[in-house]
């Protein structure tokens, strides 16, 4: 198994998840950006970027920390950033062990 893949059938985390390949996340992500400015009529959008990136990076964060039991350094490597960085978005996003 390629390692972008996920073992649906003996993850409890995707339990529920379709055995069909998903959209890629670029796809969503485009999809969502254009319902937004689409919603917004004649408002002038803001923060757009921290907007995307808060929406993402949290449940990144979520997702790879339920996968090493809550192990920062092992979740830390995953994500290619330092434990640190990890410990303040944490913070920063109120993610805590449950």
């Amino acid at each position: 198994m390629n390692k972008t893949q996920f073992p649906h059938t003996s993850d409890p985390i995707l339990a529920d998840a379709p055995t069909e390949a998903p959209a890629p996340l670029n796809e969503h992500v485009t999809q969502t950006l254009a319902h937004y400015f689409q919603t917004l009529e004649q408002e002038t959008p803001t923060d757009v970027y921290q907007m995307v990136i808060s929406q993402v990076e949290k449940p990144l964060f979520e997702y790879v920390l339920a996968r090493t039991e809550f192990n920062q350094s092992r979740a830390a490597a995953i994500l290619g950033i330092n434990r640190n960085t990890l410990r303040k978005k944490m913070q920063h996003y109120q993610i805590t062990q449950p």
